[in-house]
């Protein structure tokens, strides 16, 4: 799981066509589990998801969207999550063509809102 957070921090030589795709997918099965959701942010890859919101692939971006997604379930992430500048691209995303994108954001800000500081 570290070359995933590798690949999308730039890291590990040339990126593969799709690689950005398949790095946040492979990040976002991870961080279906609980263990690996601090570890994935440890490694760095939070910011470089962040990033990704923003990507003319639709296939990237709600990869990085449901990624934030899991993550935003843990409410020891949040401020760190607030702190990478996740939300205002998230917000951006409500404007999205793609229903599935806005959905991502959607659920990603209310779960931020509900945790308590």
């Amino acid at each position: 799981w570290g070359g995933a957070a590798r690949s999308l921090r730039g890291g590990g030589g040339a990126r593969p066509p799709g690689g950005g795709a398949h790095a946040a997918g492979v990040l976002r099965n991870l961080t279906l589990v609980d263990a690996y959701q601090i570890k994935v942010v440890q490694d760095g890859a939070l910011p470089a998801l962040v990033g990704l919101l923003a990507s003319a692939d639709d296939e990237v971006a709600e990869q990085a969207a449901t990624t934030l997604r899991n993550l935003s379930a843990n409410p020891s992430l949040d401020v760190r999550l607030v702190m990478d500048g996740a939300v205002p691209p998230l917000v951006a995303l409500l404007r999205a063509p793609d229903p599935t994108l806005q959905e991502e954001a959607l659920v990603t800000l209310r779960n931020l809102s509900a945790h308590p500081a």
